[in-house]
């Protein structure tokens, strides 16, 4: 299976720019609610018979349009990635799933916004866990009224995320991190959650990804008659470039010893 596989961009275009593809309900709550997000949870899903949607997703996959997943198993892309003796008619209908859920997922936020702008408590705050918190006039709530697990806003057993600013159900993950030490710092901080993304503390485990940065300390002083490689990597400091980190070495030759660096990207 293409298990957490993202269909690439030149595949979401032919899915989206075909026909929109009508998402069935139950399936769609159901990954709207999910912090893993689409992309790695609908392969996990369609092959769990245990999931609670599972027969709703294979139907979903069955009606698919043949022309759609004709041209998705001629995709390129798609068979480069697409195991050998792999079901690739199942694989590209999964495939496709991936690509139209985030999309419809998107709309269903905006969705909620619009029709409940002037709502006194829109979602999630009429949820139970959230009953005796009065978010303001612009639906922010105080940070502090929260406790913080690192990735969760956990309140009466419930679990929350800050309202995503992208398709990804973990896009504020480190602005999380921001206002929580600003917090600490003294400051009201006042955040909105997202309408969607919710559950209980056990069953509502969100994604987090981490980075690695490492380096071995190095004694400046026997540098010069050092026996074995060091290395290590320097992640960038400066806000306009937070993806690029330098590796480096420093490796010995017969006298001589050999500072090597690339900067990736």
């Amino acid at each position: 299976m293409l298990h957490g596989l993202p269909p690439p961009q030149t595949s979401r275009a032919n899915v989206t720019d075909s026909a929109m593809i009508p998402v069935p309900s139950a399936i769609l709550n159901h990954f709207a609610a999910d912090p893993i997000g689409p992309v790695l949870s609908v392969p996990e899903v369609a092959d769990d018979p245990d999931s609670p949607v599972q027969p709703e997703i294979e139907e979903w996959l069955a009606s698919m349009d043949d022309g759609l997943v004709a041209a998705t198993l001629a995709d390129q892309h798609f068979r480069s990635l697409a195991p050998g003796g792999s079901d690739l008619d199942r694989e590209a209908r999964i495939w496709i799933a991936q690509s139209v859920i985030p999309d419809a997922i998107g709309a269903h936020r905006s969705g909620v916004f619009l029709r409940d702008v002037d709502a006194t408590r829109p979602p999630p705050y009429d949820h139970p866990a959230l009953t005796d918190l009065r978010p303001d006039k612009h639906h922010l709530v105080p940070l502090r009224e929260f406790e913080f697990d690192g990735a969760r806003l956990v309140r009466n057993d419930h679990a929350f995320l800050l309202l995503s600013t992208t398709g990804a159900a973990n896009s504020t993950h480190w602005l999380l991190q921001s206002c929580f030490r600003q917090m600490l710092r003294g400051c009201d901080v006042r955040v909105r959650l997202d309408p969607l993304l919710h559950g209980s503390v056990e069953s509502f485990q969100p994604l987090t990804e981490l980075m690695r940065v490492y380096a071995v300390p190095l004694a400046w002083d026997g540098l010069a008659s050092l026996q074995e490689t060091v290395h290590g990597r320097w992640q960038s400091d400066l806000p306009s470039d937070p993806g690029e980190f330098t590796e480096y070495a420093w490796v010995p030759r017969e006298s001589e010893v050999h500072f090597t660096c690339e900067e990736i990207p």
